[in-house]
């Protein structure tokens, strides 16, 4: 896979997984040992298929009628740089947080890994904070 194939399996990811729900995509595109880390994620780092796609359910039945933008991509051997918007409605609780009904969005950074053709580990850093506040779950 090259370059630009990675990038554009990626931006499937996020359209097919994140704004469409659609976790049929995981099972096909990424590896048994699937790994997400992400610092704002109870327990940092998910391991497997199988809590990753639990873990979209919950984002997804918090934050409705999700939609993400790719906002610039970078490619480097093995890893694809995804710099993204994500754009939601808050009607669901997650984490013992009810729902506010407020629009938000967030914006982050993932580098996704790839071994072979699969994307293999995702690491992500987004503005959890900032969404807390445009949400008016805390402070500004």
């Amino acid at each position: 896979m090259n370059a630009e194939e990675k990038k554009s399996l990626i931006r499937r990811y996020y359209q097919e997984v994140w704004s469409e729900g659609n976790l049929a995509f995981v099972d096909r595109h990424m590896t048994e040992d699937y790994a997400n880390i992400d610092p704002a994620t109870p327990g940092t780092r998910l391991e497997g298929r199988a809590a990753f796609k639990e873990l979209v359910k919950a984002l997804r039945a918090a934050f409705q009628e999700m939609s993400m933008t790719i906002d610039g991509q970078y490619a480097d051997g093995d890893a694809v740089i995804t710099e993204w918007t994500s754009h939601a409605v808050h009607r669901g609780s997650l984490n013992g947080l009810p729902p506010t009904g407020k629009a938000g969005s967030t914006t982050g950074i993932t580098v996704s890994r790839f071994r072979g053709e699969k994307i293999c580990q995702d690491h992500a850093i987004w503005d959890l904070f900032g969404l807390m506040q445009r949400l008016g779950v805390i402070p500004s």
